[in-house]
């Protein structure tokens, strides 16, 4: 049996006998027997040298139960965390979980933020919560006003294990007869009414493009060479293909083959990061940020679109996925061949642009995609 199903349902015998803890108290009351399996069942669930790739979702411990048998902790907040969970469970409506729940934690935040003893207990408390809980009733820690708590945070963060997202592809018919391919081009269009044609795809040159200005998406296809022509593939063009103005010369901003450098990475577990950032709210929340190691540079993108480029490049040529850049200040291209140079078959790509990197930014992890292993800059 798993070993967290082995450690829960010894919680749960636990709390039918009536030992499992004092309300109030700042010790737990479990004989010694007990605690060192439940201690041994936690370490054997939290072996994190490296990531893991599996398919099963993660169970992180209650902090009631990771912190048992050792004083002073933040009772508290082992409190408001485990209540708030079992409230979503009850449905409890989203508002009421933030009243009652989210603001009380926010307070404690405030009153314990120079209490060294108690920034572990209380990050690894919100990265419980956030574990539990959906997107629009978990905690952002960045909004604490306490960059320890924020940096331990980033520190439990970093010994979840990755799971590695399972690679999907879409049919590899001709777009202009392919649905899906036709909606992800679309997706990647602009939504900005300032920018009438960019809300359009382009079929030109061989390639169905489509801009943001942030990403741009260029799916190639042969019988497209002839096309010169603007398609709406999103549900937010606005006005027709005859919009007076030029669609963006992308090309320029291409660099060629011999221009750049390439490394092969690990989509799936990129991916299953990304998707760990949006879950427990590791990023700030107004930039987005999310920092990444690629070669020897580091360099920062927003995470919902780099995760909406490589989820993209994946779709389009599957699991193998190649990195072509030059400074971390230029466009990045995601293809899926080692050999990839514009204008040759089975040239599709994925540009991201990156944020700009600052050298006194606070407390942040960095995915190394090389490695495919998180560290933090504390």
């Amino acid at each position: 049996m798993d070993n967290l199903l082995v450690l829960q349902d010894m919680i749960e015998s636990l709390e039918l006998n009536g030992e499992f803890l004092k309300k109030g108290s700042d010790e737990y009351a479990i004989n010694k027997e007990e605690i060192e399996s439940l201690l041994l069942l936690q370490e054997l669930g939290q072996d994190n040298t490296k990531p893991k790739k599996t398919t099963k979702a993660i169970d992180l411990v209650p902090p009631s139960v990771k912190y048992m048998g050792q004083k002073n902790m933040p009772i508290t907040m082992f409190d408001l965390v485990e209540e708030g969970v079992k409230m979503k469970k009850a449905k409890v409506k989203a508002s009421d979980i933030k009243y009652k729940i989210i603001a009380r934690i926010d307070k404690i935040f405030w009153d314990n933020k120079n209490n060294a003893e108690w920034h572990e207990p209380l990050a690894y408390s919100v990265l419980w919560y956030n574990s539990n809980m959906p997107s629009n009733i978990s905690i952002f820690l960045d909004a604490s006003g306490d960059g320890n708590i924020i940096k331990q945070y980033n520190v439990e963060f970093s010994k979840i294990p990755i799971q590695e997202v399972v690679i999907k592809r879409i049919s590899e018919s001709g777009f202009l007869k392919n649905k899906d391919k036709q909606a992800l081009s679309g997706s990647f269009a602009s939504k900005d009414e300032l920018r009438p044609v960019w809300t359009f795809t382009q079929l030109k040159y061989g390639y169905a493009t489509s801009t943001d200005a942030n990403t741009l998406l260029a799916i190639y296809d042969k019988d497209l060479i002839d096309e010169d022509k603007l398609m709406c593939y999103s549900s937010g063009c606005y006005g027709d293909t005859d919009t007076g103005h030029r669609f963006p010369m992308w090309q320029q901003i291409v660099p060629t083959a011999y221009q750049i450098e390439s490394i092969k990475i690990n989509a799936g577990m990129l991916l299953g990061f990304l998707a760990n950032v949006k879950k427990y709210k590791v990023s700030n929340s107004t930039t987005k940020k999310v920092y990444c190691k690629i070669g020897e540079i580091t360099c920062c993108f927003n995470y919902e679109l780099l995760h909406k480029c490589v989820d993209a490049i994946t779709k389009l040529g599957g699991e193998d996925v190649y990195i072509k850049y030059r400074l971390p200040n230029q466009p990045f291209i995601f293809c899926n061949s080692n050999d990839w140079d514009l204008n040759t078959p089975n040239s599709t790509f994925v540009i991201a642009m990156p944020i700009m990197l600052n050298d006194d930014d606070d407390s942040h992890v960095t995915y190394n995609l090389n490695t495919n292993t998180i560290t933090t800059n504390d």
